[in-house]
């Protein structure tokens, strides 16, 4: 056992060694409501907290600590319960962590050199930067987020695209069938008409690109869209995401990966040949140039050229669930993978990792980038938001008055859009 604290008789016992003799050290020359002892070793800070009463005396184990290690003590003059800090080990966290905390700072430092002779607590003029540097996990309480309505929309079912212009957001309104500018300011007048069907569109160096039940559409708005590819030549396509100049890639109802242009028309360059019964899934933009897909129902993450559309990896994932509905490749996490089961995995670009659970097992359907990790909408409306420190957290009663359908970030800063209490379709900032 590597080392055990309990509260027994004896003052401070170490035993140094597995076949040393146990050895005293009394307690520094103080008066301390609490005590932090301390000490490095292979893998990091060893620390435990001491409540201090009268009398008090506690015997610590530590079989692998070694001769001429350092022992340090922080005595503080609170007890432990004002300090913040729990009785016992405290374990190390990553300073980002949620919940982590440094220790107290008005402890006063004490060494002792552990070694064949007497020792004595030596008092410090300043901490040790092991000590200081030191976090321990503390609770960790998910964060309270908050919107705020900033823009009444109407009526409609309302859902973004994917735009390069800035401070501009491309807004579908599905049932209006109609694309929107959205910015600061409100949601400008409609700049096209769009079929219906599922609804993406893309819009990059002045070239909008929609997908509905007309097919493949392609403008300059506010001109015309004009149909470069009917739906019956290509299925209902359901994502699109960037490619060279000139051309996005799109991924159809036959699970057929390829690639549209305006000179070239659609050129298939990747076809899932699984079994029967696998139909469209998602295709994203990678960080470093590459694309990412998925096929509905089948348990695989596609890494292609973003060049070319050659298969560059096919990488398995073992889930139960029925599919994969959402993707997104986020700075300091990697690809995540959400499922119609609101289960969450991330590739990190070795290994798929389970991530996190939604509470219930409804289908997550979009991930939103945020500063501090994503947001995740299921199939009712509601939301959850996500960061490495805290896990999955429930939107929290300021989400529950409505009921959001996408988000996106507007110049760094999540935007929502949904349905608000009184059924008005809206756009929210999170703050």
């Amino acid at each position: 056992m590597r080392s055990r604290c309990d509260r027994c008789l004896g003052l401070l016992l170490l035993a140094i060694g597995c076949t040393a003799e146990p050895r005293w050290l009394g307690w520094p020359e103080s008066d301390a409501g609490a005590l932090v002892l301390a000490y490095q070793d292979g893998q990091g800070l060893y620390a435990v907290a001491f409540p201090r009463r009268s009398g008090d005396r506690i015997e610590l184990e530590v079989p692998g600590l070694e001769r001429g290690t350092a022992l340090w003590a922080l005595s503080y003059a609170q007890p432990l319960g004002e300090l913040g800090l729990p009785e016992g080990r405290l374990e190390n966290s990553r300073p980002e962590a949620c919940g982590a905390r440094p220790l107290p700072s008005d402890g006063e430092a004490y060494q002792a050199q552990i070694d064949e002779a007497s020792s004595q607590w030596l008092p410090l003029t300043e901490w040790p930067p092991a000590l200081r540097d030191f976090h321990f996990a503390g609770p960790c309480v998910c964060p309270v987020l908050e919107v705020e309505r900033v823009l009444a929309l109407g009526q409609g079912t309302l859902q973004f695209g994917i735009t390069d212009r800035p401070g501009k957001l491309l807004l579908l309104d599905r049932e209006a069938r109609t694309l929107h500018d959205l910015d600061a300011d409100g949601r400008g007048p409609s700049r096209a008409s769009v079929g219906a069907g599922g609804l993406t569109a893309l819009e990059r160096a002045g070239e909008t690109w929609v997908t509905s039940g007309r097919g493949i559409q392609l403008g300059r708005l506010p001109g015309e869209l004009r149909t470069l590819l009917p739906a019956a030549d290509v299925g209902v396509s359901a994502d699109l995401a960037p490619g060279r100049p000139g051309e996005v890639w799109v991924s159809t109802s036959s699970a057929v990966i390829g690639r549209i242009s305006e000179d070239r028309g659609f050129e298939p360059v990747f076809r899932w040949d699984g079994p029967t019964g696998a139909i469209y899934g998602v295709i994203i933009a990678g960080q470093s140039g590459q694309l990412w897909a998925t096929v509905t129902y089948e348990p695989f993450l596609f890494e292609l050229s973003q060049e070319d559309g050659r298969l560059l990896r096919r990488i398995p994932i073992t889930l139960d669930d029925r599919s994969i509905t959402a993707l997104a490749d986020l700075p300091g996490l990697g690809v995540v993978i959400a499922t119609d089961r609101g289960r969450f995995f991330v590739y990190d670009g070795t290994n798929i990792l389970d991530l996190a659970e939604l509470p219930t097992t409804l289908a997550a359907l979009r991930i939103v980038p945020t500063p501090f990790g994503f947001l995740t909408f299921n199939k009712s409306g509601g939301i959850a938001s996500y960061s490495p420190g805290t896990g999955l957290c429930d939107g929290g009663p300021a989400f529950a008055q409505h009921r959001f359908s996408d988000g996106a970030l507007l110049d760094g800063r999540p935007v929502l859009v949904g349905v608000d209490s009184q059924g008005q379709a809206s756009a929210f900032f999170l703050r």
